[in-house]
């Protein structure tokens, strides 16, 4: 068995099958996925939150238990993306081509690491959640820079790949992001910024100016795209 096949087993595919842009488009998904659950459980839908016991634990409304839910959402993101930054780094103490391997497979095993790490906080009582919630106040603002950064690489590259032969696409995409964009302005507004929310009022209506700026600049500044635009604004 060779050394590449032997490093992509478990329903993985080989490395040199993905390119760097669908290797972070599936990142970008487990993020998507994450987002989308986050939203799931802080609106009620389906009445999740009073079929988990440990959600009520030291709450006496479901909103509080709403937002618990919300906070292992994200503490299992966190969790994910932690492990494949340490594992995709100098600190996993590999080679570099092992380091490359991981990164660009294995997606069966992260797929199902992923599953379990949004099941098993669930089982974690409400005190360890107030712990990370202080934690994740001040860590989120660092993450959401780097985040910023990486998604303006992944369009960058996207954006390059696809100019060429492909503007159509381009052009489609950019259009499904704008679109996006402007739908979850809207539902931020709906849920977000109702009566006495002054400050989520203030913030969304800040982002709003903002990307109204940005999409102008993309057209006036020479080595802006608008596709990058759209896309760091939706995503």
């Amino acid at each position: 068995m060779s050394e590449e096949t032997s490093l992509t087993m478990g329903g993985t595919e080989h490395a040199h099958a993905h390119t760097p842009l669908r290797v972070r488009l599936y990142y970008a998904l487990y993020m998507t996925l994450g987002f989308i659950l986050a939203v799931i459980w802080k609106q009620g839908f389906f009445g999740l939150t009073a079929k988990v016991a440990t959600l009520s634990q030291n709450c006496a409304t479901e909103q509080c238990s709403a937002f618990t839910a919300v906070y292992r959402i994200s503490f299992s993101l966190f969790v994910f993306f932690l492990v494949h930054f340490i594992m995709s780094s100098r600190l996993a103490c590999c080679h570099a081509s092992s380091l490359y391997h991981f990164q660009m497979s294995f997606w069966l095993i992260k797929t199902l690491f992923f599953v379990g790490l949004i099941v098993i906080p669930f089982f974690i009582p409400n005190a360890f959640f107030v712990g990370y919630a202080w934690f994740a106040s001040f860590g989120s603002g660092l993450f959401i820079l780097m985040q910023v950064f990486i998604l303006f690489q992944l369009a960058y590259s996207w954006n390059l790949s696809w100019r060429e032969d492909r503007e159509k696409l381009l052009f489609a995409f950019t259009m499904f992001f704008y679109i996006g964009s402007l739908t979850l302005i809207v539902l931020m507004y709906v849920w977000f910024a109702q009566d006495g929310c002054g400050v989520n009022q203030f913030l969304i209506t800040f982002l709003l100016i903002l990307s109204v700026l940005l999409t102008l600049a993309s057209f006036k500044l020479e080595h802006v795209s608008i596709f990058v635009t759209s896309h760091v604004l939706c995503v």
